[in-house]
């Protein structure tokens, strides 16, 4: 690919001093071609080539992000990553919701559903977030489908809504800072304390 690319830049000049003063002038083109050649992109391409196609078809993404999240994520056939997408779309998330959160923990196209996106996602709404709420905090802090619900989400939540004597006030919290909710109770009580 990278030589392709060089010929066909080179061939289209009109000589070889021109050619390289179209490099010279055009930083962008170099750049590009250094990032082509530091990557053997003909083998990441076959290796992740599903992968790297689902991601640019389905999410989004452009060919060079799509290389990099699949270093991250890998699969087959486009089951799981369907009916991951089907309920961020069918809670309402865009298409360029989807590109963040996707972009930011690329684990969650391999997650399940039924037991760790659906519960999550009801569990939110079920503690007062609007369906805004909800769309506005899991892309900017996707890493919520990583924690247990009943472990961590569930404690954290009630642990500030006594804390804060509010509902309202403890969503507001989260809004502002959902890290909030990867913080144990313990070390929420001993900042509390202090």
């Amino acid at each position: 690919m990278f030589r392709l690319l060089c010929k066909s830049i080179v061939i289209g000049s009109s000589g070889r001093a021109s050619s390289v003063h179209y490099f010279l002038e055009n930083p962008s083109i170099l750049s590009c071609l250094r990032y082509i050649s530091s990557v053997n992109t003909d083998d990441n391409i076959k290796e992740h080539s599903f992968t790297v196609s689902y991601l640019m078809n389905k999410c989004g993404f452009s060919l060079k992000s799509a290389l990099e999240v699949s270093k991250q994520v890998h699969f087959e056939t486009p089951d799981k990553p369907d009916s991951v997408l089907a309920v961020f779309k069918n809670y309402g998330f865009s298409k360029s919701h989807i590109l963040n959160l996707v972009r930011r923990r690329p684990a969650v196209l391999l997650s399940k559903p039924n037991t760790t996106l659906l519960p999550k996602l009801e569990f939110f709404q079920s503690k007062g977030f609007s369906s805004p709420d909800v769309i506005k905090i899991i892309p900017s802090y996707p890493w919520v489908f990583k924690y247990s619900l009943e472990n961590q989400l569930v404690p954290a939540f009630d642990f500030l809504e006594n804390s804060l004597q509010s509902d309202a006030v403890a969503i507001k919290a989260i809004k502002r800072f959902p890290r909030i909710l990867n913080v144990t109770v313990e070390n929420m009580a001993r900042i509390v304390d202090v």
